[in-house]
């Protein structure tokens, strides 16, 4: 079984998904998808079974590409952005 943390951490990684379109800095799921080589099937599939084995790649993708807080991902503690971006 997946451990709570785990699943809190694939929650946060879908919101700053959901962030970014919201603010314009991508237009769907799918270009992220394409812009780093992911498998939109297998995105989905993540989102609706957060208890799947998740690429930790993906979360340094949010940090490196979009400025996302890495400690917030991690832990939920600070800003989704990182104050500097």
């Amino acid at each position: 079984m997946t451990h709570t943390k785990s699943i809190q951490i694939n929650t946060r990684f879908f919101a700053a998904i959901d962030a970014l379109k919201q603010t314009g800095k991508i237009a769907t799921k799918k270009e992220f998808c394409i812009k780093y080589n992911i498998d939109p099937g297998n995105l989905n599939r993540l989102k609706r079974e957060p208890q799947r084995h998740f690429e930790l790649a993906y979360l340094a993708y949010l940090v490196e590409g979009f400025g996302i807080s890495a400690e917030w991902l991690l832990t939920g503690r600070g800003e989704m952005k990182e104050q500097n971006n």
